[in-house]
């Protein structure tokens, strides 16, 4: 059979996606796998953020999902600030469930960060597989926590690459150089 060139384009794609998604597959981590006390990969001090909302989910999941957020912003020094307190960057969060055959659902996610002039600097997004109940009930503690510790890791990275972080941890060596050798001269 011959394939016109748009055909042939297609199964070229969906020959890469479809490779694409077995490889990302074999990277998964499983819930039983995860560690929410695992080290953070970065740190985002002096960089003042504010969660402005969390959508998509029923009341108790979101104050669920919010509580593992602070959390995970606490262990990567992130500042979770209110709109009042003059943050650098809002961070608003979306949380969708889609139900999957066997009795499993798959939970998607994603996070906006935006910065000072409400354009939207970065999205980050994931999924995590529900393996009992196609509902918001079926979503445990541990997922939620997968979500968190994820998106806190990206967004950490994100901050601690800012300007203004940059700046802070370029300031506290220079600072820190300038008592040194303050003590040195009054030993002198």
């Amino acid at each position: 059979m011959l394939f016109n060139p748009v055909s042939r384009r297609r199964l070229l794609c969906a020959a890469v996606f479809g490779s694409a998604a077995l490889a990302l597959a074999g990277c998964m981590e499983t819930a039983s796998d995860f560690n929410a006390n695992a080290p953070p990969r970065a740190r985002a001090p002096d960089v003042p953020v504010a969660l402005v909302s969390l959508e998509g989910a029923p009341e108790p999941v979101t104050a669920r999902l919010s509580s593992a957020i602070a959390r995970q912003a606490s262990r990567r020094d992130i500042q979770i600030v209110g709109i009042d307190g003059k943050p650098r960057y809002q961070v608003r969060g979306y949380l969708a469930a889609h139900p999957l055959a066997e009795g499993k659902a798959e939970l998607s996610w994603a996070f906006d960060i935006f910065d000072a002039q409400h354009k939207r600097a970065k999205r980050f997004s994931g999924e995590e597989i529900i393996s009992r109940g196609q509902d918001w009930s079926a979503v445990s503690d541990q997922q939620l926590q997968i979500v968190a510790f994820k998106a806190l890791d990206e967004i950490a990275e994100f901050l601690a690459a800012t300007p203004e972080a940059v700046a802070a941890r370029g300031a506290a060596p220079a600072a820190s150089a300038a008592r040194r050798a303050a003590s040195l001269l009054a030993g002198h």
